[in-house]
């Protein structure tokens, strides 16, 4: 089981705990297949995250393949603003620390907690 936003939520996914409304009223009990029909009522109602069955492995290795990609956009673009400054070791701890900062910044957006 995962908890996914419903920008993640694809048809044919299966509902591991009920969704519900603000209200508590119940949408999708637990089990239902999700259709672009079903996903797209869940946004009417305001539903921001649901738990599906599965994904939780693939998710993983699409997080982990996203953190890589993102790391090295990081590096690229840290490398080109800091080109003419690299030799500078201060500077060369203040880009460690500036990929750092920017590494923490993409797990945020991702909805993960720490670097892994």
């Amino acid at each position: 089981m995962i908890t996914l936003s419903l920008g993640e939520l694809k048809p044919g996914m299966l509902l591991a705990e009920p969704a519900h409304n603000f209200q508590g009223v119940l949408l999708l009990d637990i089990g239902a297949e999700l259709s672009v029909k079903n996903i797209r009522i869940l946004k009417s109602w305001g539903v921001t995250k649901i738990c599906v069955e599965g994904q939780g492995e693939e998710k993983k290795n699409g997080n982990a393949e996203a953190l890589n990609k993102a790391k090295i956009a990081i590096e690229k673009g840290l490398e080109e603003k800091l080109s003419d400054v690299l030799k500078d070791p201060v500077m060369m701890e203040n880009r460690r620390v500036a990929g750092k900062i920017l590494e923490k910044r993409f797990l945020m957006k991702e909805g993960q907690d720490e670097i892994r």
